[in-house]
């Protein structure tokens, strides 16, 4: 390796299983691969390798920042870069970097991101109100349920003497048994 600055270029889509940085220097040109970027090595000794015309492709910069961007900025560039880079790829554009006409269609894309997080968010929350009165529900439920209980268990222990009434013990047995049972389906 030579004393120049490491090759910028990264590329990110669906096919490459994540982000991949260039690992050789700034201008590189390969007598077998030319001039196209080389990721790191993975376990198994190979690299992925792209050109700067690939989808999700980001070209080596030579003006890099001096601090990192935000991640919503961040984002923004990076969707930009591979509309840029779709559009190179596929003739649409000149040139690969990205312009102002495709970091608009970045915003315009992060729009309907943000609107639809927002509704999701929103179902969510509505999913979870449901959630919640489900459960103090059944709370009343459990409580009116145990109430029951001892209600005929009071009930059912006061003393009769003569059985020329409705029995309690058979109201207690019978009450009982409708409640320890699940309901009948239709």
């Amino acid at each position: 390796m030579t004393d120049r600055p490491p090759c910028t270029a990264s590329i990110t889509n669906e096919h490459s299983g994540g982000t991949h940085h260039c690992v050789l220097e700034a201008g590189h040109q390969d007598p077998e691969w030319g001039g196209d970027h080389a990721g790191p090595e993975d376990e198994h000794g190979t690299r992925y390798r792209w050109s700067d015309k690939a989808i999700g492709a980001l070209p080596h910069q030579t003006d890099i920042p001096a601090a990192a961007p935000a991640p919503e900025t961040a984002l923004r560039d990076l969707f930009a870069a591979a509309i840029a880079s779709y559009d190179h790829a596929v003739g649409q554009a000149t040139n690969p970097a990205p312009s102002d006409h495709h970091h608009g269609q970045a915003d315009a894309v992060l729009a309907v991101r943000d609107a639809e997080l927002e509704r999701v968010r929103a179902e969510r929350d509505r999913w979870r109100q449901r959630a919640e009165k489900r459960a103090a529900r059944y709370e009343e439920i459990e409580a009116a349920d145990q109430r029951v209980r001892a209600q005929l268990d009071d009930l059912c222990r006061e003393p009769h003497p003569s059985h020329d009434h409705v029995c309690p013990d058979d109201v207690r047995r019978y009450i009982l048994r409708a409640l320890d049972q699940p309901p009948a389906t239709a």
